[in-house]
């Protein structure tokens, strides 16, 4: 992938400990990025950074926010929007 525009993800799992942990997921084209967090309420949060095939307009990147019961559990509770980069 050839970097453009550059940025980051942050998750912040921010509820009270319950074994589930916040999910960010972004894709666009045929790349996506995964973060995590399963801080529970600890204040911190998850922060990785991202890098866009180009720059300009016209990149459609798909923004999910979910939950998931552990690391590799099924993604629940998933609601999606996009932007345009």
């Amino acid at each position: 992938m050839t970097s453009g525009t550059s940025g980051f993800m942050q998750v912040c799992d921010s509820g009270a400990p319950d074994g589930l942990r916040a999910v960010g997921i972004l894709e666009w084209g045929s790349y996506s990025k995964e973060v995590q967090d399963a801080g529970g309420s600890n204040g911190l949060c998850e922060t990785e950074d991202v890098s866009f095939p180009r720059d300009g307009s016209g990149i459609r990147v798909t923004v999910w926010s979910c939950l998931r019961n552990g690391a590799t559990g099924v993604l629940q509770y998933c609601d999606s929007n996009f932007i345009f980069m």
